[in-house]
């Protein structure tokens, strides 16, 4: 009777000890209830930073449709994603201009290549009229991104590979209203006085604005899926890049109700995880 207590003692002990680990493995532990400016918003497949409940549950939505897009196309189970947002009242997530350019563009999408350095500097001269709008954009973070930029405590950030800063639909809109009504001044300016043109103007400004946003969207899905990629590692380089490229392909390809499914070849894909 004791050897039988003994026995059911130590399967106990053993089935606890297991679920702690299992516990441990579910990602990053003790994130901050508050950061940047922005409150902690968990769910099933994301810790979402954002600064209003409406915001989030967005991005908990948007998160989860595009992990379940990235499960059928790995075989594999997506990670809970750690997701920044920002919308129209949020500051910046670097207060200086060039360092939030760096953060913006140092991956080279729709591959996971990281821009030298001397290739920031030349692009930073040539897009001074786009500065403004930099925190629109949405964008990678990478382990050290979230350390060195972002001020996250380093033993947070090592379980947690890659994240995403995202813009709300909101904000985007916002955005190109400033570049729209930009764009229209100066051409306007270039035909004063001739309306029928400036009709003509009008409606090109319209329609590419409505292109640019359908882009944004879709850079911004892109960039969820492929901090999904990055983090499996048992994906090789050829792997993530294929998925990333495919993925960015058909999410810019035209608006979601005509695009269908991703085509993704699983076959091409590694399944021994």
């Amino acid at each position: 009777m004791l050897r039988k207590t003994r026995t059911i003692l130590s399967l106990i002990g053993l089935v606890m000890t297991l679920l702690a680990v299992a516990a441990g493995c579910g990602g990053p532990k003790k994130l901050p209830s508050q950061w940047l400016d922005r409150r902690l918003f968990e769910s099933n497949h994301s810790y979402v930073y954002a600064s209003d409940t409406r915001s989030a549950k967005a991005t908990q939505g948007l998160v989860r449709k595009i992990a379940k897009q990235f499960e059928e196309a790995t075989g594999r189970q997506a990670p809970r994603m750690l997701i920044i947002v920002t919308d129209v009242d949020d500051d910046p997530l670097v207060a200086d201009l060039y360092d939030m350019y760096r953060l913006t563009f140092r991956y080279n999408m729709p591959s996971l290549e990281r821009r030298a350095e001397q290739d920031l500097q030349r692009r930073w001269e040539g897009m001074w009229q786009f500065r403004n709008v930099l925190h629109t954009h949405s964008f990678l973070l990478a382990k050290q991104d979230l350390t060195s930029s972002l001020g996250l405590d380093s033993q947070l950030a090592e379980s947690i590979p890659w994240a995403a800063a995202i813009q709300t639909k909101t904000l985007m809109r916002q955005a190109l209203q400033e570049l729209t009504d930009q764009a229209e001044e100066r051409m306007f300016n270039a035909v004063q006085g001739e309306g029928t043109k400036q009709a003509g103007l009008k409606l090109f400004v319209g329609l590419k604005s409505f292109e640019l946003l359908s882009k944004m969207k879709a850079k911004r899905d892109s960039i969820i899926f492929a901090a999904l990629v990055a983090s499996h590692h048992d994906l090789n380089e050829n792997e993530r890049n294929e998925l990333v490229s495919t993925y960015w392909r058909w999410a810019k390809s035209g608006p979601s109700w005509l695009r269908g499914r991703p085509p993704f070849d699983r076959k091409s894909l590694n399944k021994d995880h």
